[in-house]
C-alpha cells in the first residue's frame, strides 16, 4: 500500500510503551502501528496523556513533557525507515478540569496535536471544571479545542446533553467522536454513548472520528474501515471521508475542520 493510498488520519490513539493505557512493549506497539496501516491510516498522533493537576509548578509540568518527548521520540526510533506504519505525530490528551492548567499548558509549544495549535483536551467524565469555562481559557490563549469523546461524558446535570454540547460547539469547541462508540454492534463503551454519539453525527456537531484506544493488551482494536462502512449505509459516505480523513489531515497541517453535513439518513434498528 502506497501512503497516497492511506485515506484515514487518527489524532488520539494510545500505543507508546511505558505510559498510561500505551503497548505493553515496543514490539507489540509497532504490531498495533502495522495493523492501523493495513488498515489504511497514513498519520497518526501518539497522543499520551497529560494531567497537569498532577504536575504543579512550571517545573514539574516541563519535566512530564520530557518524558512524553522521549516517548514519543522511542516509538519515532522504532519506527524508522519502516515503510509499513503511519507517519508518526507527537501529541497529548490532555486532562483537564481547571482553567489555570489551560493557561500552563498552552503556554509550551510542545503541547499540541502534531505541532499545532490544537489540543487535545478530555473532559472530566461528570463534567467538573465548568467546560464552558475551559474552553473560554482555550481560546483565550490563542489556542483550539478539539473535545476528545463527549459521547462518554455523564452530564449528570443536564435534562438533553446533546444541548450541552451544542453550547460547547457553539463557543468554539471542535468534537472528536471515538470509533468504539459507533462500531458494528455497539455496547463497547455504552449504550448511552453510542446513542449520543449518533445524535451528535445527525446534528451535524461531529468533526472527526479516531480510535482513542488504550492498549495495555497485546493489539490494538483497527475499526476504521468498518466505521466507514456503517456510515456508508446511513447515505454517510462523504461525512465519513471527512471524519476520518479530511479533517483530521487539516488539524495537522493546522487548519481549522471543514464543516461536515448532518447525518440525515438514521441508523437502521
Amino acid at each position: 500500500m502506497r501512503l497516497s493510498d492511506a485515506r484515514f488520519a487518527d489524532l488520539h490513539c494510545r500505543v507508546v510503551p511505558g505510559v498510561d493505557g500505551g503497548s505493553p512493549s515496543v514490539v507489540k506497539a509497532i504490531q498495533s502501528l502495522r495493523a492501523l496501516r493495513s488498515e489504511g491510516v497514513g498519520a497518526l498522533v501518539l497522543a499520551q496523556p497529560l494531567e497537569p493537576a498532577r504536575h504543579p509548578g512550571s517545573m514539574a509540568l516541563r519535566r512530564r513533557l520530557d518524558e512524553l518527548q522521549a516517548g514519543y521520540e522511542r516509538m519515532c526510533e522504532a519506527a524508522a525507515g519502516r515503510l509499513d506504519v503511519p507517519v508518526l505525530h507527537s501529541g497529548q490528551v490532555i486532562r483537564i478540569v481547571d482553567a489555570d492548567d489551560v493557561r500552563r499548558v498552552a503556554e509550551d509549544p510542545r503541547v499540541g496535536l502534531g505541532g499545532s495549535r490544537f489540543l487535545l483536551v478530555e473532559f472530566d467524565r461528570d463534567l467538573r471544571g465548568e467546560p464552558l469555562k475551559l474552553i473560554r481559557a482555550v481560546r483565550s490563549a490563542g489556542r483550539e479545542l478539539l473535545v476528545s469523546h463527549p459521547e462518554r461524558c455523564r452530564f449528570p446535570w443536564s435534562p438533553n446533553p446533546l444541548d450541552t454540547v451544542r453550547r460547547w460547539v457553539d463557543a468554539g469547541a471542535y468534537l472528536q467522536v471515538g470509533l468504539a462508540s459507533l462500531a458494528e454492534g455497539g455496547g463497547a463503551c455504552g449504550a448511552d454513548a453510542e446513542a449520543l454519539a449518533w445524535s451528535l453525527l445527525e446534528a451535524g456537531l461531529v468533526h472527526a472520528l479516531s480510535s482513542g484506544a488504550h492498549v495495555e493488551v497485546a493489539s490494538l482494536p483497527v475499526q476504521h474501515r468498518a466505521v466507514l462502512g456503517r456510515l456508508a449505509r446511513c447515505g454517510g459516505a462523504r461525512q465519513a471521508a471527512q471524519l476520518l480523513g479530511g479533517n483530521p489531515r487539516r488539524v495537522l497541517r493546522d487548519q481549522l475542520p471543514s464543516p461536515v453535513a448532518p447525518l440525515r439518513v438514521p441508523l437502521p434498528v
